[in-house]
């Protein structure tokens, strides 16, 4: 299909088109099969996108691993080696046990710490994928420790809470989430326009703050739980709080480097320093003997082939723009429907946001998604004079949000892998969280980027 995909792409768009252009348009297309259907591993498939851009001529092999130099690469690579580092102490323990502890067995407040706490680990844990890794296996402890029957109510709770909670997660904090960083650096390649890290929260802190309640409702609704008590939780959190004892010494450098960090990422527009250059000091601090909390062999422990995904994901986005290839596409676009739609702003905010959960049910993988989609956005907004910006971010947040299918997201992936929960399961909290999060996503574009400065 892939390579069927690539011939009808070359031969169909015609001698009139660059071939730069043609060949950048069936290998993207080629590689959105790859991608989707995971036949290979997604590191394979991006070493064949970075061979493919070179050998059909479409780019100069310069321009084809031009994407590794960025900093969005380096921001993702600190940031799994952080997570590492955190990994090797008892932080994210000491957090999940503290705030278990207070929910005094009571399954509402047990899901809203489900949800909560990967919204704090988001502040120094920059991937979807890491923390619910970190935090699956104490959410499975808390299963065992409840004595919750199979299928029951209460144990989708707070899988299902944990997989949507660690989605969420990536909202309002910048490198908390892939495609939040690949947005930046598109809208950077495309517009030259910058985002901040504190640009990002501005904008999509609404976003954040509404969807979490949403998210705990909808699960709630969807999963009654067959008893609401558990006093037993709060005695065996407790106890394993006490048995981590007082902040070690090693606890406590971690989290002044992670304070620092964040403090630098805040405060970027001071500086003027690029996100990946904290997150890499962060990695030096972690890492340095008498000083770190982890040795260097134990922190370089990272996926490479997310680092392959990532850094041929944006010389793919850097060739659709060099090539033509978006141009190609914009031109397509120009006679389609929603083109009008710049003149009801309301309905192209919807049909937008919708587009993007279609595409991203299509385009599983989210950096894929992410690079392929928003060049079309980029082009379709100037096209009709709208802010490329604003629908940018719009449909960057929208992907984000992968309710539906297993293999939208890693955390859904991850979650789905422990052989508790189901497809369906996924769908019945889903579909309403995903009507919300438009409503939502709708709500936020109409009235609060109205009126702030947005551009």
């Amino acid at each position: 299909m892939a390579v069927l995909l690539f011939g009808i792409a070359v031969e169909g768009l015609g001698a009139e088109v660059p071939w730069e252009a043609r060949a950048t348009i069936g290998i993207t297309l080629a590689a959105i099969v790859l991608w989707a259907s995971e036949v290979i591993p997604f590191g394979l498939t991006s070493l064949l996108v970075l061979v493919s851009l070179v050998m059909t001529g479409a780019c100069t092999v310069e321009v084809a691993l031009s994407g590794f130099s960025k900093g969005a690469v380096y921001l993702i690579v600190g940031g799994m080696m952080m997570a590492q580092a955190v990994n090797h102490t008892a932080l994210g323990k000491r957090l999940t046990y503290a705030l278990m502890a207070r929910t005094k067995g009571d399954m509402k407040r047990i899901l809203w710490a489900v949800i909560l706490v990967p919204q704090m680990l988001a502040l120094f844990i920059p991937a979807t994928s890491v923390r619910t890794a970190l935090l699956l296996p104490l959410v499975l402890s808390i299963v065992n420790v409840l004595h919750l029957p199979e299928r029951s109510g209460a144990k989708k709770q707070l899988l299902v809470g944990l997989a949507f909670g660690a989605n969420v997660s990536g909202t309002a904090i910048l490198p908390a989430a892939i495609g939040n960083v690949l947005t930046v650096e598109i809208l950077d390649i495309y517009l030259k326009h910058s985002i901040s890290y504190i640009d990002w929260f501005w904008y999509t802190f609404p976003v954040w703050f509404a969807m979490i309640p949403t998210t705990w409702w909808c699960i709630r609704r969807a999963f009654p739980a067959e008893r609401e008590t558990h006093h037993a939780l709060t005695a065996v959190m407790q106890q394993k709080l006490q048995a981590l004892g007082p902040l070690t010494s090693e606890e406590k450098r971690c989290l002044l480097i992670l304070a620092g960090t964040v403090f630098l990422w805040m405060s970027a527009e001071w500086h003027g320093l690029d996100p990946a250059i904290p997150a890499l000091l962060a990695v030096v601090a972690m890492s340095l003997p008498g000083v770190g909390v982890a040795t260097w062999r134990e922190v370089v422990q990272v996926d490479y082939g997310l680092v392959l995904l990532l850094g041929s994901t944006l010389s793919l986005g850097i060739v659709l723009n060099n090539s033509g290839a978006i141009d190609v596409v914009t031109q397509w676009l120009k006679g389609a429907w929603f083109v009008h739609l710049a003149e009801a702003p309301f309905l192209l905010i919807v049909v937008m946001i919708v587009m993007a959960h279609l595409y991203h049910l299509v385009v599983s993988n989210i950096s894929t998604a992410v690079v392929t989609f928003l060049p079309m956005v980029i082009g379709v907004a100037l096209e009709m004079g709208v802010n490329p910006v604003v629908l940018s971010v719009l449909s960057a947040i929208t992907i984000l949000y992968g309710f539906l299918l297993v293999v939208e997201t890693l955390p859904t992936v991850l979650v789905h892998g422990t052989g508790e929960i189901n497809q369906r399961d996924f769908w019945r909290a889903g579909v309403p969280l995903t009507v919300g999060s438009i409503m939502i996503l709708t709500l936020v574009a109409v009235t609060w980027w109205k009126w702030i400065t947005f551009a």
